[in-house]
């Protein structure tokens, strides 16, 4: 699976918007399969841009038997907030795409993060 940022950004849309299940768009993106909306969900958590419930017996994340995320007891952190604000206006978001598929279209989240920062402040004068 390659990283999506445009499912990435509608992820952090959904979670902040409290949503009890993953919106149409996020389903078109990905294709209507949840493997990918749970591994790019997946990713977020690792990373520490979301947060997730963990049993307390096991230690693991509380997913459905599934494999499946309830988008409802995602939450994001601090990082997770600062990553969307910087990414959620479109013309903002597209010029930051443009930058990332200038070369090659793949960079890490930690890049991606850097240049979302640096783009927001370009578009706001600072």
């Amino acid at each position: 699976m390659k990283r999506d940022y445009d499912l990435i950004r509608l992820i952090l849309i959904d979670i902040e918007n409290n949503v009890q299940e993953w919106s149409e768009a996020i389903k078109s993106r990905a294709g209507k399969d949840t493997q990918v909306i749970n591994g790019h969900v997946e990713l977020l958590v690792d990373h520490g841009e979301v947060k997730y419930p963990k049993d307390p017996k096991t230690g693991r994340h509380q997913v459905l038997g599934n494999g499946y995320w309830m988008p409802m007891m995602c939450k994001l952190t601090m990082e997770g907030h600062d990553l969307l604000d910087d990414i959620r206006d479109p013309s903002v978001f597209k010029k930051l795409k443009d930058k990332v598929n200038s070369v090659g279209g793949q960079v890490s989240l930690h890049v991606f993060k850097t240049l979302a920062a640096e783009t927001f402040k370009s578009a706001i004068g600072l």
